[in-house]
């Protein structure tokens, strides 16, 4: 899967309201109120991981882990 920052890149571009990001599909951006695929690559649990700990300072990582 991209990067989690060209993901965020596109979809301001394409003025995205939000992103859907779960596990066993594809992210999916809401543009003028509808659900797009964005792409075709299907998101595996380390791969969102992975956007989180590129998102998330040390502080939010250990917040997270401790309360899950």
């Amino acid at each position: 899967m991209q990067d989690i920052v060209d993901l965020l890149t596109d979809a301001v571009a394409k003025k995205a309201s939000d992103i859907h990001l779960t596990v066993g599909v594809p992210p999916v951006l809401r543009l003028n109120g509808s659900l797009v695929r964005y792409g075709d690559e299907i998101l595996r649990p380390d791969d969102t991981l992975n956007f989180f700990h590129r998102l998330a300072d040390e502080e939010k990582r250990a917040w997270f882990k401790k309360r899950g």
